[in-house]
């Protein structure tokens, strides 16, 4: 089963990742932190950052199916600023894109900036 998942920086509750996992999201949570120093450039140091303050992302799936493509545009045609090192493979202009509406991508009762 693939779950789409975002992480919330824990200092301020920014969504700063959009992600999906066929893991489940407390174990690609885990996956992300333990290689977060040997891999500082990967969301520009953030998570090697968190680490060094001995603090974590929440880790919430916000859809249990992959929608890492529509949430990721919903997010940024909002303003997030994410650390994604990827756009993930769909242009801006897909009509399934931007149809997406904040409910529709599994962010109604979620904020970011």
């Amino acid at each position: 089963m693939i779950e789409t998942y975002v992480l919330v920086d824990p200092r301020d509750g920014r969504i700063r990742y959009v992600g999906k996992t066929t893991v489940g999201v407390q174990n690609r949570l885990r996956q992300h932190m333990a290689t977060a120093l040997d891999y500082a450039w990967y969301m520009p140091g953030w998570l090697a950052e968190l680490k060094r303050q001995k603090k974590r992302p929440r880790a919430i799936v916000v859809a249990p199916f992959d929608n890492e493509r529509a949430v990721y545009f919903a997010l940024r045609k909002r303003g997030a600023s994410l650390f994604n090192s990827h756009v993930p493979a769909r242009a801006v202009d897909d009509p399934v894109v931007k149809s997406c509406t904040h409910a529709d991508c599994g962010l109604a009762d979620r904020r970011a900036a």
